[in-house]
């Protein structure tokens, strides 16, 4: 057998199949529809299990050391490695703004309330030092309205005196003092209307937003 014949046989035989299979489809197409629709969903039916990782520690930290070890223990018990409580202040009967003085002392009042809680466990008392999330230079991180003094209230008892126009003067800085970051007065600090002067300095704002990690 040549070839051509070779090559007509293969198509004729294919053009029967196809030809068969095509009036097989036009006269039940209910049935094709329906077998097609199982044959997809049965193809699918990994997908419902299918899983993918992206985490860091996953995709290259060997599944058997130590580290990747103590991470699991962490992440099983503990869910994640940093919890934060975050409370928000307005300022009583409705009144739209809480940059005032004396608001602001009862922040530092809230404030100190937090850092004096303790818990004891097994005979031993943690202080919040013990628990909180330190940064970089071993100090209790934060964030928040606080932040424009650093998280430390000396440095606000020095404003004097203790006046409104003298605590949005402390407002009107670029950086805050304890990270450096540019101030923004965005919701991790002011909440509601804000209302800003023509030099994008802020006036008044109906919330305030203090943070502390642990």
């Amino acid at each position: 057998m040549g070839w051509y014949e070779l090559t007509n046989t293969v198509e004729t035989f294919l053009e029967d199949k196809f030809e068969s299979l095509g009036r097989s489809v036009t006269r039940k197409p209910l049935l094709w529809f329906v077998s097609t629709l199982i044959l997809s969903f049965g193809c699918m039916a990994g997908v419902v299990t299918m899983t993918s990782k992206s985490a860091i520690v996953d995709l290259w930290v060997p599944a058997d050391s130590e580290a990747k070890v103590n991470y699991d223990y962490i992440d099983k018990v503990f869910a994640t490695s940093t919890n934060d409580v975050n409370v928000i202040f307005t300022a009583p009967n409705g009144e739209d703004n809480i940059l005032k003085s004396t608001y602001f002392d009862i922040l530092w009042e809230a404030d100190t309330l937090v850092r004096s809680l303790s818990v004891d466990f097994e005979g031993t008392t943690y202080t919040f030092e013990d628990l909180c999330m330190k940064n970089s230079v071993d100090v209790c991180d934060h964030s928040g309205a606080l932040e424009f003094w650093g998280h430390d209230k000396s440095a606000y008892d020095a404003i004097t005196p203790s006046t409104d126009a003298n605590l949005l003067a402390a407002l009107v800085i670029d950086n805050f003092p304890g990270t450096g970051e540019n101030v923004i007065y965005n919701p991790d600090c002011f909440g509601g209307t804000i209302i800003k002067d023509t030099n994008d300095h802020i006036e008044t704002a109906q919330s305030v937003k203090v943070t502390w990690w642990l």
